[in-house]
């Protein structure tokens, strides 16, 4: 496996850093016993952790046994990779307990034209037609690591900074296996000038499937914090789950059951055709802002039940988890705010709701020029997609010529921004947000406001308590997620400029609301779980 650091320069990933996952359960007949690990071309900026979890339990299959094809780990000119110098046809031995097969291999392009141009790669088995051919390319420009230093949005052959390395995976058919070994030859079509490659390859050997009917939760992609998915969270759409069959036999039914932690649990039944191992991305539909209860700590739990309408044959990889965050929530009167550059004609964004209809659009910029969209939408739930074609953001400095601007999303009875994007952001962006009530606009304390809230779970009555107030009158709002006003009351007269009081919340469904305060120009808000 391969894994570029992003550059450096300017680059803020906090003091915790970010967390990149990887599955290595084909390397496990090495991950015994003492080991010593080591990081070759290692960085020398970057602290690193490395981190291994074991879990307990029964695998798909077994893994029999992992080798290198091929040395792994140094650079060849495609001269040599053609003519065969390096990478030659090799038999390679299989083990007699194996009976399942697979090749992967991390391949990264380097030199200007092995870096920058695209070229197609194979394997073969047992000479003949090639089995598998793919280009080994990657986008950079939706990295999940922005802004960075350096040319991180410049597309690369099979490699971005700060994203791993893709690995080409080919199942081997077991009816073409004879006798104890196979012959693989790896290879690339053309090349030219200084085309060097950096390939891994690997034979994995398994055991047949432990499992005939078996379905797995392997990702979930929003609402999440995981790093490969930056660029989709927080996201106001409904959840999107990959799943898997690790069973033998088809996949062509599945129960999904989810819900926030400590809410209430919905379910989607799917129905498809997945043969062993292979994947999908589905979306699975919420009935209203009511799957959102639950406890304070955003936790999205999703489980899969009765592959094919019978019992799942393993529950170790029936259930995933995703901690998240709910998107901003604004404000009734707001307006996007942009400032083109030298290259309008790259620029559009659409805003759509939360089931993807398209409800505000632009495009057709012109050069250096600021326009300010006032959006009357309805109170819901939104995302802004904003696209740049040339795949270099509205300010990048390896882009001098193009100029720089901004986008961001401002007030329209104040000066005040709520939301300024980072203008080197490659490709475009999406953003989740929320038009009804502002949660997390920066509050406004001009005076030492206080605002407690409780009980937190609340079933039957909120309690609001404050002090420090600055003013003689006082708002107080109460909306849902999606920003619709379940409950909102002025007060006139505060007695020592304090207040205490309740709402009653008895009738209001389970879900996530936010209490807002406004005091003059103080405004506060908190979140409060409705759980009956």
């Amino acid at each position: 496996m391969s894994f570029v650091t992003p550059y450096g320069i300017g680059l803020d990933l906090g003091n915790e850093g970010v967390m990149w996952e990887f599955d290595v359960t084909d390397y496990l007949p090495i991950l015994k016993d003492d080991k010593l690990l080591s990081i070759i071309f290692s960085a020398y900026q970057e602290e690193m952790d490395i981190r291994f979890l074991f879990i307990e339990g029964t695998p798909t299959r077994e893994v029999i046994d992992i080798q290198n094809i091929w040395r792994s780990g140094q650079s060849n000119n495609y001269t040599n990779i053609m003519n065969d110098v390096r990478y030659e046809p090799r038999n390679v031995a299989l083990s007699p307990s194996a009976s399942m097969y697979k090749i992967r291999a991390a391949i990264t392009g380097h030199g200007q034209e092995g870096e920058f141009i695209p070229r197609t790669h194979y394997f073969n088995i047992n000479g003949g037609a090639n089995e598998v051919e793919w280009q080994v390319w990657k986008a950079c420009g939706l990295n999940p690591i922005f802004p960075q230093g350096g040319t991180w949005v410049y597309d690369r052959a099979g490699w971005c900074p700060g994203m791993a390395t893709d690995i080409k995976e080919y199942e081997i058919d077991p009816g073409t296996i004879t006798g104890n070994t196979v012959n693989i030859d790896y290879g690339v079509t053309s090349g030219s000038g200084d085309s060097r490659y950096i390939i891994s390859p690997i034979l994995v050997q398994y055991g047949a499937p432990n499992f005939t009917n078996d379905a797995s939760v392997i990702d979930i992609i929003n609402p999440g914090k995981k790093t490969e998915h930056l660029r989709e969270n927080p996201a106001c759409v409904n959840p999107i789950i990959t799943i898997q069959n690790t069973g033998s036999a088809t996949l062509t039914s599945l129960r999904i059951e989810y819900k926030v932690s400590g809410g209430t649990t919905e379910s989607f039944n799917w129905t498809g055709s997945l043969s062993f191992l292979k994947t999908e991305q589905v979306e699975l539909p919420i009935s209203g802002h009511g799957f959102w209860a639950g406890d304070p700590t955003d936790v999205l739990i999703v489980t899969v039940v009765n592959p094919n309408g019978v019992a799942d044959e393993s529950s170790d990889n029936n259930t995933l988890t995703s901690a998240f965050e709910f998107p901003d929530l604004y404000p009734e009167n707001f307006y996007i705010h942009l400032k083109t550059n030298n290259n309008p004609s790259e620029n559009s964004y659409v805003i759509k709701d939360v089931q993807g209809n398209i409800v505000h659009s632009n495009s057709g910029f012109t050069a250096n020029t600021q326009y300010k969209d006032t959006l009357d939408l309805p109170t819901g739930c939104y995302t802004l997609e904003f696209t740049d074609l040339g795949e270099n953001g509205l300010n990048w400095w390896a882009a001098s010529a193009q100029g720089s601007g901004y986008i961001r999303i401002r007030s329209t009875t104040s000066s005040q921004s709520f939301k300024t994007f980072e203008p080197d952001f490659g490709a475009g962006f999406k953003y989740g947000f929320t038009k009804g009530a502002p949660v997390t606009v920066p509050e406004i304390k001009l005076s030492s406001l206080e605002f407690t809230l409780y009980p937190n779970p609340s079933s039957d009555r909120v309690y609001l308590s404050l002090s420090g107030l600055n003013a003689d009158n006082l708002t107080v709002r109460i909306t849902d997620i999606y920003g619709k006003v379940h409950f909102v009351n002025n007060y006139s007269t505060l007695y020592n400029m304090e207040f205490d009081g309740s709402v009653n919340v008895s009738d209001f469904s389970n879900g996530v609301y936010f209490v807002e305060i406004v005091s003059g120009e103080n405004r506060m808000t908190r979140k409060v779980v409705i759980s009956h």
